[in-house]
């Protein structure tokens, strides 16, 4: 059983995580993004949770540049 749980979210909102898709959760939990887009700019927060509550991180600003 998993002792606790990564979600991540943009601008408040929950990404799905998709093995298939363009967000992919790493190894360690980090967020990976394939085929950036200028719409996957914004505020990406990471949220671990278990039985005892939850730990928000400070959100990062991801500013994407080009087309």
């Amino acid at each position: 059983a998993l002792l606790f749980k990564i979600t991540w979210l943009k601008d408040g909102q929950p990404v799905e995580i998709n093995r298939n898709g363009r967000f992919i959760l790493s190894n360690e939990n980090s967020l990976l993004i394939a085929q950036i887009k200028r719409t996957d700019a914004g505020n990406y927060t990471c949220v671990a949770s278990n039985v005892a509550g939850s730990y928000s991180s400070e959100p990062a600003e991801l500013v994407v540049h080009g087309r």
